[in-house]
């Protein structure tokens, strides 16, 4: 049985925020900030991290995000206040993206003077960029994500067209439908290597049904290439990566 769990970038359920901000980030911080305890071994070593927190002017806001073991050996990250309270770190929608089993990373959601913007605890903050580099962070677009990790297997996150050539008034393949909700095929793509813009070149696996990919995850009923507008106009992936139904 095919066991192996694929990369989550996910669009995740919207929640409340003010019509001027965008809920979606322009990328990921890795590694990721929020981990399961399987992630460490029993016995390895863990540095404690500790990521100072800054308000929308840059200036200290005296916040800041300590990654550490607990007293059962479990890695936890908390948000720690000016006045020393400590809270688990929130799995809000809009501030985290499911990068694996029990994994999460940051989004952020603008870069300048230096300064990374983030959301956590339904708070905004900017880390230092030098800072975050300095303790091992680094900001990865989605774009630079996609094109350097081209044997991720994904799905659509929208009903989207396969097209044949990179552009929206080009021929139409087929429409591929969201999994979860398609109840005429089963569908999985892997990026080509092929982008151009916002489109990627993407090879389509078909099965009838979920059950049928289970039994047979290696032999589709056919495989189809074509094109898919994989980022939308803001730089979000219209992906959604997900492990396999049968694992």
């Amino acid at each position: 049985m095919y066991k192996q769990f694929l990369l989550l970038i996910s669009l995740l359920p919207f929640v409340l925020f003010s019509q001027e901000e965008n809920i979606k980030g322009i990328g990921m911080i890795t590694p990721e900030i929020l981990v399961s305890d399987e992630a460490y071994p029993s016995g390895e070593e863990t540095q404690v991290i500790k990521l100072n927190l800054y308000n929308h002017q840059y200036t200290p806001s005296g916040d800041y995000l300590i990654k550490e073991k607990n007293d059962h050996q479990i890695v936890e990250t908390y948000l720690v206040s000016s006045q020393g309270t400590r809270n688990p770190i929130q799995h809000e929608t809009s501030a985290l993206v499911w990068t694996g089993y029990k994994s999460h990373a940051m989004q952020y959601f603008k870069i300048q003077n230096g300064f990374l913007e983030v959301r956590l605890n339904g708070k905004n903050y900017w880390l230092n960029q030098e800072e975050s580099t300095q303790l091992g962070f680094k900001a990865v677009s989605w774009k630079t994500y996609y094109e350097n990790c081209k044997s991720t297997t994904i799905t659509a996150n929208y009903n989207m067209n396969l097209r044949s050539k990179p552009d929206k008034d080009s021929k139409k393949i087929m429409l591929l439908k969201i999994n979860r909700y398609n109840t005429d095929f089963y569908h999985l793509m892997s990026m080509t290597g092929n982008f151009q813009g916002n489109w990627a070149e993407v090879e389509v696996s078909i099965w009838n049904n979920t059950d049928g990919y289970c039994k047979n995850p290696d032999n589709p009923t056919k495989k189809v290439t074509g094109w898919i507008k994989y980022l939308d106009d803001t730089g979000f992936p219209n992906l959604f990566d997900v492990p396999t139904p049968c694992c």
